[in-house]
């Protein structure tokens, strides 16, 4: 008795088993070869499938480049901004406290004469120049030029520098406001015989739109013209 190896089929003669034997083999193979192609393109996917994926991977990617590219910015910034302070900090560690100078501003009938022949800026700025003078070492307030409008200031209570926030540049405007309109009272007070002459009733006119012009436009301006002013070259900056 002869058995088939591949589908288990009996023969009594070796001459039909010997026939059988090779074709089975054939189909049998073919039927493995087939169930395999069969599995093979179930696990494989479409060209609209891979298309898909693809495209999916091209986004994945894009967000994830710019996600990088937004926290390497952040870290730059991060970083110079360390810098500047650290530099500060070891540069100029005793120089005057920011509040005390604060308080100690004065604004005088010359910085008035000032504003009046010119405007509200240089006005104010004629002030800021002579209570922060370049060649002093000690003064409480800085700014580099490579970061526009920003200004450091030195605190004697934490005993370092700090970078200046909106709310603290305003208050320094507000005084200086406070200080500017008082010293012009002081001036009508002193010129009071002459308001009701033509002349001079008109030059009181121009003088009082100068001294209250429009707040919001003149602090932009006295801080570009500060900036400018103080601005020093940052030899601390790495790259």
């Amino acid at each position: 008795m002869y058995c088939c190896p591949h589908c288990q089929r009996n023969y009594q003669r070796k001459t039909y088993f010997d026939r059988h034997v090779g074709v089975c083999k054939i189909l049998c193979q073919s039927k493995q070869k087939q169930k395999i192609d069969t599995e093979e393109r179930i696990d494989t996917p479409t060209l609209r499938q891979l298309y898909t994926v693809v495209m999916e991977l091209v986004l994945k990617n894009k967000q994830l480049e710019e996600k990088v590219q937004e926290m390497s910015s952040w870290a730059n910034v991060k970083q110079r901004k360390l810098n500047t302070i650290d530099w500060l900090n070891m540069t100029y560690n005793v120089a005057d406290d920011y509040t005390v100078w604060l308080s100690k501003i004065q604004v005088t009938q010359a910085h008035l004469k000032v504003l009046f022949e010119s405007d509200y800026v240089n006005g104010v700025m004629s002030t800021l120049k002579q209570m922060l003078l370049l060649n002093c070492d000690k003064r409480p307030l800085r700014s580099f030029n490579t970061k526009n409008n920003v200004f450091y200031l030195y605190s004697q209570t934490e005993k370092k520098w700090i970078e200046m926030d909106n709310e603290t540049y305003l208050k320094l405007m507000y005084a200086l406001d406070k200080k500017m309109v008082v010293e012009f009272g002081k001036w009508q007070r002193a010129n009071k015989d002459k308001m009701y002459l033509d002349d001079f009733s008109q030059t009181f006119t121009n003088y009082t739109k100068k001294v209250m012009a429009t707040r919001e436009q003149m602090y932009s301006r006295v801080k570009k013209e500060l900036y400018n002013y103080l601005g020093q070259p940052a030899t601390f900056e790495k790259g």
